[in-house]
């Protein structure tokens, strides 16, 4: 069966799909969902539908062998990763898209703050600030919070420090840090930021990092629905760039899925074990 994942009414034919519309399966059901190869705003939509329903979920992701750029590419022809104009893994901007699932609660009167989880692509992080507010895109502010990813494999260290460069990322900037691979530290990070300004501020966050840190921004917001998700989609793919083999497959068990999220809604009950919440 195929389901298109920007369909307007995807959520409910996954649903169907697995026999878990309107939250009232068995409980026996097992779903595995491999984000390895989806987009981010797919595996929020996903996430979204099956974190609601009552189903055994277990989310898994496979670690490739090779992640492009490498990093002698990237130092041999670091002039046209950092163009515009070239293709890289991707090119150009096609629009911002709004989250159907995280829309946000946002006030007219509050200030704005964008929490950008950036990839290899200076435009798409570009177009997200200046949708919410093209003032952002020439000064230094604590309103532009850049969650720089962390490789897990101190030999790809380089690239969190490459993508500082290809965004253009100033010294000034406010920059944080988490592990592309333990969700935990980017929604330690989300849920930090969030006790600092909710209560003056509307949120925005744009999840274009890695996969694992979707699922992060996507458990944040269930648990803040007042929080905005905007999506940068890209003009053209480059699929010769695209991550190749398989060095580790990962997997995150969330148990039974309705109760999970009751916990991440209900205030105090909630512990990431090893981190502050």
């Amino acid at each position: 069966m195929v389901i298109d994942g920007d369909s307007g009414d995807f959520q409910s034919q996954l649903a169907t799909a697995l026999g878990i519309d309107g939250g009232q399966g068995s409980g026996t059901i097992h779903v595995l969902f491999d984000i390895s190869v989806a987009a981010n705003r797919l595996c929020l939509r996903a996430l979204d539908v099956l974190l609601k329903s009552k189903c055994e979920l277990t989310v898994a992701y496979t670690e490739s062998t090779t992640y492009h750029p490498e990093q002698a590419d990237f130092e041999a022809n670091e002039a046209v990763w950092t163009s515009d104009d070239s293709l890289g893994t991707e090119k150009g901007v096609e629009g911002i898209r709004p989250s159907d699932e995280f829309p946000g609660e946002h006030l007219d009167a509050a200030s704005n703050v964008i929490v950008l989880l950036p990839n290899f692509r200076h435009e798409r992080s570009s177009a997200v600030i200046s949708h919410v507010d093209p003032a952002l895109l020439t000064r230094s502010t604590d309103d532009v919070v850049w969650i720089l990813g962390r490789p897990h494999l101190d030999k790809d260290i380089w690239r969190r420090d490459a993508m500082r460069k290809l965004n253009r990322i100033s010294e000034e900037a406010k920059v944080l840090e988490a592990s592309t691979f333990d969700y935990r530290e980017t929604w330690r990070l989300l849920e930090s930021l969030y006790r600092e300004r909710w209560e003056t501020s509307n949120i925005t966050v744009s999840p274009l990092g890695s996969k694992m840190q979707a699922l992060a921004v996507t458990l944040f917001c269930l648990r803040h629905p007042d929080v905005r998700v905007l999506f940068s989609t890209p003009q053209q793919y480059n699929t010769q760039q695209w991550s190749e083999g398989i060095r580790d497959v990962w997997r995150v068990s969330f148990g039974d899925s309705a109760e999970f999220f009751g916990e991440i809604c209900d205030a105090g009950s909630l512990q990431l074990e090893g981190f502050e919440t």
